[in-house]
């Protein structure tokens, strides 16, 4: 019989910090659809998850930075200047 306790033990190593953070952050609905989209589409902008999801900005950015800790993100900012 395993108990948990011993678990948590055990994951020592970086690939398993590694992949606890992923499950973690795929574990969250929104995250996951998020990622589903970005599989899906390749690159989106966080102006197209706008129009997408019904989250506020602030709720996104935390989405993000949760998906980013993780590794499965990167984020880039772009300037657009308007004519």
């Amino acid at each position: 019989m395993i108990h948990r306790n011993t678990m948590k033990k055990r994951v020592k190593d970086g690939f398993e910090k590694s992949a606890i953070k992923v499950f973690k952050a795929l574990g969250d609905p929104n995250r996951y659809v998020m990622m589903k989209l970005l599989i899906e589409k390749g690159e989106l902008s966080c102006a197209d998850f706008d129009g997408i999801t019904e989250l506020s900005k602030p709720a996104m950015s935390h989405h993000y930075r949760i998906l980013e800790n993780a590794g499965l993100i990167m984020s880039e900012r772009r300037d657009f200047t308007s004519i």
